[in-house]
């Protein structure tokens, strides 16, 4: 049975994964990660609470706004609609510095005083995981600044081109530190039980993503050949045995703390899920995995084995994921054939993953005829081109449903001709000029931070710099 270490039952989590996620005063010295506790156990917390910070609220959030989920009730209502302030933003902003990006410059402070090279590139990649997640969710953030309170007390927001750069440059420096010397954290790595060459393929994928998001296509082709294969996924464990503790965030929310606030009706993902059929592909046993759907109504699938059941771990870094990654690069730096054998590798992956225990997936391989004007997958009669960006786009979103990455997908990706919304999200409310494009900078840090200019926040559909 999968189980998560007792430092996440004594304090090792300063979170709550319910509805609410609430914080209190005093960051700099927290009661709940000790500053003399030991490096391997510090490193524990860490991962934990980057665990759950990737699955819960900011990855409801996401699955709302690109269409993969509805909000239905309270709060979540209002969300559907595109209807939120500052406010909603508190928690899961102070949850991404506090609880990860603070802790991981303690790993990483303490690591390096006792020179174990490992565990400090390690926390490296977690914080440039966590602050890339952030800049592409935010825009502009603190980050040069943001972990040196006695120096910055108002740390000043840099540039999101910048952000990503200093994201870059430290997961290289993660790798390097990977490839240094230091102790193996065995168990205490709830990833990847201490394994650097998983650590490091996960920090080329990395690498690779945030090329992505930039523009930067050769460089992220570079690094998704060297990211992670089949058998590397970086998943957060749960155990599905205690509320709060070991328990996926979705299951506890839609069905402990929240149920009804969240469904999965009228949703751009079902209705890609049910209309994708055709003599290469049976998407039934994907769209069980993922949805509890009858004709009257859509849900998430909080079942046994399903994506949102207690006890499924988390996605974080997947082998979907990075092939997506080779595939669109290949395409948008002009080689058709690479780009087409990646998809198709994802699409034989299928057949073999979780989506078995709800079906007989089929994923045949597709076809350079099959991208065609008129044939199959290109009945526009548009660039074949075209056709297999749409297809490897829409793969992708279906693949991450229920994570943070779909989102910057759909605000990011546009056509070879510079078109927008290439799989063609729905837009949920009529008076809105289009998709949400950001999250809101968090009322927290509007009163806190003198160097917000409150005279110039984005709202939520302006665009970040690098998605102009």
């Amino acid at each position: 049975m999968k189980t998560l270490p007792k430092i996440l039952l004594t304090g090792g989590l300063a979170l709550s994964i319910s509805s609410c996620e609430t914080f209190t005063d005093g960051y700099n010295v927290s009661p709940n990660v000790p500053q003399n506790a030991p490096t391997d156990q510090l490193m524990t917390a860490l991962l934990v609470s980057q665990g759950f910070v990737f699955s819960s609220e900011l990855s409801r959030i996401s699955a709302i706004l690109t269409g993969q989920l509805t909000g239905s009730n309270r709060q979540y209502l209002a969300l559907n609609s595109y209807l939120t302030d500052a406010n909603d933003y508190d928690s899961p902003w102070e949850n991404a510095y506090h609880l990860v990006g603070k802790q991981a410059r303690l790993v990483q402070d303490r690591a390096g005083k006792e020179g174990n090279d490992w565990s400090r590139g390690i926390a490296q990649v977690v914080e440039a995981h966590t602050m890339g997640m952030a800049t592409a969710l935010w825009g502009d953030i603190p980050y040069s600044q943001a972990f040196d309170d006695v120096r910055f007390p108002a740390p000043a927001f840099d540039p999101q081109r910048k952000v990503y750069t200093l994201v870059q440059s430290q997961l290289d420096s993660g790798i390097r530190n990977l490839n240094g010397q230091g102790i193996a954290l065995g168990v205490r790595d709830i990833f990847y039980g201490g394994d650097r060459t998983k650590w490091i393929a996960a920090a080329r994928t990395l690498k690779a993503r945030y090329y992505l998001h930039t523009g930067d296509y050769p460089a992220a082709l570079e690094q998704a050949r060297q990211g992670i294969n089949a058998n590397q996924d970086l998943r957060m464990p749960y155990a599905g045995t205690a509320k709060g503790l070991d328990m996926n965030p979705y299951f506890d929310f839609l069905t402990l703390s929240r149920p009804g606030d969240i469904s999965a009706q009228g949703t751009h993902a079902v209705s890609l899920l049910q209309i994708r059929n055709n003599p290469r592909t049976d998407e039934i046993a994907r769209a069980r995995y993922f949805y509890a759907l009858t004709p009257a109504s859509a849900n998430p699938n909080t079942g046994a084995k399903g994506f949102f059941a207690g006890d499924t771990d988390f996605p974080l870094i997947t082998f979907e994921e990075n092939q997506l990654i080779l595939a669109e690069a290949c395409l948008r730096t002009n080689q058709f054939a690479e780009a087409l054998s990646a998809l198709n590798t994802v699409r034989n992956y299928h057949q073999t993953n979780e989506y078995t225990s709800f079906g007989k997936p089929r994923y045949d391989a597709y076809q350079t005829a099959d991208f065609e004007a008129g044939q199959l997958l290109n009945q526009a009669g548009s660039l074949r081109e075209e056709a297999l960006l749409k297809e490897i786009l829409t793969e992708k979103y279906l693949s991450l449903i229920g994570q943070v990455e779909a989102f910057n997908d759909v605000r990011r990706a546009r056509t070879l001709s510079g078109k927008r919304n290439v799989i063609g999200v729905l837009v949920k409310n009529s008076t809105a000029p289009g998709l949400p494009q950001r999250l809101l900078i968090p009322q927290s840090e509007i009163n806190t931070n003198r160097s917000v200019d409150k005279n110039a926040l984005p709202g939520l559909f302006d665009p970040t710099p690098v998605n102009q």
